[in-house]
């Protein structure tokens, strides 16, 4: 890390009294305010699915004069007389460039044949975003079964506006658990998973930052996981502040470990003024707490 730069030895440093005498009134602290990025706007692109271990790739493009400063998903299930037949696991879902946002899926059925299925790649675009730089960490394992937790910070001086993540394995057809791709404060970017690949395997977290003024709020809520792989959990954030609007967001569900469930994610994309992710638990009877966040400017 950088190490923090130091002010000018040689600045001037009167008391409050001593600027009075001079007639210069003392500068106050000046509260931070949300930074205008411009009116935000959304573009969607979907891919269907209609095989066991099908994967697709979907980028949704920003529209000309504006910059990808997030993005989301939607990957439903499909049941069959009661029991969870089809679901997807979201592989990536990040900025692939400056205007577009890329999610990658892979499809996996309980019975041969199942209900085509459709993957929607969800971009948030605005036109006054500036200069958006990106930083990334990555974890990396060889085991056919790895835990893996990377965190992307911004550097001094610059806010975070959204972040993502991506997964690599060898075989395209194995599934990844996450269990968290969300804003770690307002300042960088976690993500955390199970790959269930042979051989190597790696997760990045991607955390995007934004160098000028304005503070970032965050909103959460929460909702209990659902006891049976069938039912969809839904957890929606606390709307964004007066014209503030979520530009991105992420979510958080329990892990390995203890009573802890595994959860598929299904849904993490904006909702009005809210962020709403979704998830169903497929490994535990208690499954806990499923958590959504917001940024919003």
């Amino acid at each position: 890390m950088a190490a923090m730069s130091k002010g000018s030895a040689s600045a001037l440093c009167l008391a409050p009294a001593a600027l009075l005498a001079l007639g210069v009134q003392p500068a106050t602290a000046a509260k931070k305010k949300p930074a205008d990025l411009g009116k935000l706007k959304t573009a969607t692109a979907s891919a269907t699915t209609t095989n066991d271990g099908q994967a697709v790739s979907v980028t949704a493009t920003c529209p000309d004069k504006t910059k990808a400063v997030g993005g989301g998903f939607d990957a439903p299930i499909a049941t069959d007389m009661g029991a969870l037949s089809s679901f997807h696991t979201v592989t990536e879902s990040r900025r692939a460039s400056g205007n577009s946002w890329r999610v990658n899926a892979t499809r996996f059925d309980a019975n041969p044949v199942g209900p085509a299925l459709v993957v929607t790649a969800e971009v948030y675009c605005r036109s006054g975003a500036g200069k958006i730089a990106e930083r990334s960490d990555t974890d990396s394992a060889l085991d056919p079964t790895s835990y893996f937790t990377a965190v992307a910070a911004c550097p001094l001086g610059r806010a975070l506006v959204g972040g993502g993540f991506q997964y690599s394995a060898g075989p395209q057809e194995v599934p990844l658990l996450m269990s968290q791709n969300r804003p770690s404060g307002t300042v960088a970017w976690v993500a955390s998973g199970v790959g269930l690949a042979p051989g190597s395997q790696t997760l990045s977290a991607h955390a995007y930052c934004r160098k000028g003024p304005g503070a970032v709020r965050l909103r959460t809520g929460t909702a209990a996981l659902p006891t049976t792989d069938t039912a969809v959990a839904s957890a929606v954030t606390a709307p964004c502040p007066g014209k503030l609007q979520p530009f991105a967001g992420g979510y958080r569900s329990p892990g390995l470990g203890g009573s802890s469930a595994l959860a598929v994610h299904t849904e993490s994309r904006r909702a009005g003024k809210s962020w709403r992710t979704s998830a169903i638990n497929i490994s535990d009877p208690d499954p806990g707490q499923l958590s959504s966040f917001a940024l919003c400017s």
